[in-house]
């Protein structure tokens, strides 16, 4: 089984609380046979590994005008990247760890088009 774990960021990246928790969840998972690949936002599509996890990246645009728009729907371009990581790496379960422009309900939405259950 293969788990894509979308946290609001992640390693080498300045993180909080629930990227550590993420990682810490990947790595027991990976102990019973899961893979995990984690999907967070960043400034540009990229790919690689951080402690034996692969890493890919998608942009979202946080330059935002009014702050109502951190919590509407999300970046339309931002959705449509993850889409992409959904096509290249799909997986069986995709887990949302935060509600934000790039982990948002386009991304949820995504994930459900392709019939892909999405825990939050």
């Amino acid at each position: 089984m293969k788990v894509l774990q979308v946290p609001f960021t992640y390693y080498p990246d300045a993180v909080g609380g629930t990227e550590v928790y993420v990682a810490a969840l990947a790595q027991r998972l990976a102990g019973h046979g899961v893979e995990c690949v984690i999907a967070a936002p960043g400034n540009a599509e990229t790919s690689g590994e951080h402690a034996g996890l692969r890493v890919c990246r998608y942009p979202v645009n946080q330059n935002l005008q009014d702050v109502r728009a951190m919590y509407d729907a999300g970046d339309e371009a931002a959705a449509a990247a993850f889409d992409r990581i959904l096509e290249r790496e799909r997986p069986q379960v995709v887990h949302l760890h935060a509600f934000t422009r790039g982990v948002s309900l386009r991304a949820a939405r995504c994930a459900k088009r392709r019939g892909i259950p999405v825990a939050y």
